[in-house]
């Protein structure tokens, strides 16, 4: 079956009184004696044997091919589709690099870093600071005259 499986298992028996099928469900992807024997049961299921069997057909049915992982958290050696993804859109991956996952605020909790250089990249799915710094004592100053200024003068700061 070049690496598919089926799904079901259907035997067709044909004797002197008509046709005889069973149906069975194939769980995973059983190797040739396992078929057999599954087979085997599905023939047992159709009672033709006390009849004769003049002619046997087996099917299999539901053919799909099962995709197979490499590992739960494979490695960027492992995956090629990962260098194909990063060749045409070199912007597509990022990472989470966890800082601190208790945190109470957002950006404290993760950030998000590029695929293949490791650097901090802010994109659409960063999480954005809604806080501003504390000025310190000679900003605020300054910010107050530079108001006051533009209160006298008619301009906006």
């Amino acid at each position: 079956m070049r690496g598919r499986a089926a799904a079901y298992l259907t035997v067709q028996a044909d004797t002197l009184g008509g046709q005889l099928t069973a149906t069975r469900k194939l769980k995973g992807s059983p190797d040739p004696a396992g078929l057999v024997r599954i087979a085997g049961l599905a023939l047992s299921d159709t009672g033709a044997l006390p009849l004769g069997v003049e002619a046997l057909t087996i099917q299999l049915s539901g053919t799909r091919q099962p995709g197979r992982m490499v590992g739960l958290w494979a490695s960027l050696a492992e995956l090629e589709v990962t260098k194909d993804v990063l060749d045409r859109f070199p912007e597509a991956l990022v990472k989470v690099q966890w800082l601190d996952p208790y945190a109470y605020v957002t950006d404290a909790r993760y950030q998000w870093v590029d695929w293949l250089t490791g650097m901090v990249r802010p994109c659409a799915m960063t999480p954005r600071q809604h806080w501003k710094p504390a000025l310190t004592r000679t900003q605020a100053h300054q910010k107050a005259v530079e108001r006051t200024l533009a209160f006298f003068e008619g301009v906006s700061p």
